[in-house]
């Protein structure tokens, strides 16, 4: 029996060692995606983002594939721009793999996550073709798609992975947490405002603790303008709120006439920076906080100086609250005691449903100038008329909305609005949002509103409440 030539048998050796090589490079590959999955479902996010890095070193496609697309999860504004692309190449070379099918199921599943257009059509069929060969994991897509109901994925005893075992115990829903970054450009502006631009960045996951940072900028066609930056740190039982608020308001000032009619008396301008730095405590849905506050005003080149105090109590039931119930309280020196009691219900963040909001603000024998009154108006209290309509020292309002989500990202809101400030008045009209990625942060707002004090129209970013 003659013997394999030496250089053939030396070939053949290195073919096998290869084979063998990206065999267990995909099982190792696969079991850090999966080890990614599990920090996910325990809320350990840095944890998951570094698996899930390593992963998508893999050489296998479909797991190449998996962990780009989870990664849009923590990767922020950018994350589309580049796992979107990459997670997409994966797919296109994956080939007679099951698990290629389960990949581009995903896909669509988390870009309906990230509230951008899907295909449950397509998510159907690439489970199907899954079904046989992996029996588990399809069917718990099957249930974060809503095909199945999440008491059938919790009774089963098929095998599952990291992922599966994580939508088992969530009955079909994927952990969210706090969302990832965004950096965004916006048009905003106001009735009695003017229209301007803006630029802003909210972090909501610093550290991956869940402590959330934003800075704003903007400026309008009157003048106004604001710089923003505030964080709110929290620990296992400690909470730290900090802020800093420079901003330059300008506001019309409207009188009543002896006709019935309203005129505009004259513009205030002035220029505002407020401090606060306020520690606290959290737990149970409940969160209190209390520290110092310094504000300075200049107006007409005098400066008005006022310290004091701030503090505040929330309570928000539940993980992902609906509804908030919160107070605050402010006094600087001897001149200006402000609260405000608010309660809000909202419908879950992706969805559609009634939203309401219940306001009081009460500035008790303030002496301090009139532009520092609770005001309706402008997109603020009231959508209806311009800012700064309407203003006393207490102030009451109501909001009623109707959320309606229109495909993946638009959402039509018509609202209706009253507020008591020295008399009632109301109004009614009709919003728009734009849900963009990454949810659940990054939202733009138009709103048009008709009422006694005239018309209103108002842009901005995020849901009004």
């Amino acid at each position: 029996m003659s013997s394999v030539p030496r250089p053939l048998g030396v070939m053949l050796v290195l073919l096998v060692a290869l084979v063998g090589g990206v065999a267990w490079g995909g099982q190792d590959a696969r079991a850090r995606l999966e080890s990614g999955d599990a920090a996910w479902g325990e809320g350990e996010r840095g944890l998951a983002r570094q698996a899930w890095r390593a992963a998508a070193e893999a050489t296998s496609p479909a797991v190449r594939a998996q962990a780009e697309l989870r990664l849009l999860l923590v990767s922020g504004s950018l994350g589309l721009a580049v796992h979107g692309p990459r997670a997409d190449r994966a797919l296109r070379q994956c080939r007679a793999d099951p698990w290629c099918d389960v990949a581009l199921a995903e896909r669509e599943l988390l870009l309906r996550e990230l509230g951008l257009p899907w295909s449950r059509e397509a998510a159907s069929a690439a489970l199907d073709r899954a079904a046989a060969a992996l029996p588990g994991p399809v069917l718990a897509r099957r249930a974060w798609l809503g095909e199945v109901e999440g008491e059938a994925l919790a009774a089963s005893e098929l095998d599952l992975d990291a992922l599966g075992r994580i939508l088992q115990r969530t009955g079909g829903l994927l952990p969210q947490g706090p969302g990832t970054w965004v950096l965004g450009l916006g048009v905003l502006g106001a009735t009695g405002q003017g229209v301007g631009g803006g630029v802003r960045f909210v972090h909501p996951d610093l550290g991956w603790s869940a402590d959330r940072l934003e800075l704003e900028g903007a400026v309008t066609s009157r003048g106004a303008g604001l710089i923003l930056a505030r964080l709110q740190a929290t620990g296992q039982r400690g909470l730290f709120l900090g802020g800093l608020r420079l901003q330059r308001l300008v506001q019309d000032r409207y009188v009543s006439q002896p006709s019935g009619e309203v005129a505009r008396v004259g513009t205030e301008r002035a220029g505002v920076a407020v401090l606060t730095l306020a520690p606290g405590l959290h737990g149970g849905g409940l969160a209190a906080w209390a520290g110092p506050l310094a504000r300075l005003d200049l107006v007409g080149g005098t400066v008005i100086q006022g310290h004091g105090a701030a503090g505040g109590l929330q309570w928000r039931p539940g993980e992902i609250a609906r509804h908030t119930v919160s107070g605050e309280l402010s006094l600087l020196g001897s001149r200006h005691l402000g609260s405000r009691l608010e309660l809000t219900w909202t419908p879950p963040a992706a969805g559609s449903g009634p939203a309401l909001q219940l306001l009081g603000l009460w500035v008790p024998g303030s002496t301090a100038p009139a532009w520092r009154l609770p005001t309706a108006g402008g997109g603020q209290v009231l959508r209806s008329g311009p800012v700064g309509r309407f203003r006393s020292p207490a102030l009451g309002a109501t909001v009623l909305e109707w959320r309606q989500l229109v495909g993946s990202t638009l959402v039509v809101v018509p609202f209706a609005e009253a507020a008591w400030s020295e008399g009632l008045h109301g109004g009614a009209g009709l919003g728009l949002r734009l849900r963009l990625p990454p949810r659940p942060v990054n939202t733009l707002r138009l709103d048009v509103g008709l009422g006694d004090g005239g018309l209103g129209v108002s842009l901005g970013w995020g849901e009004l409440f």
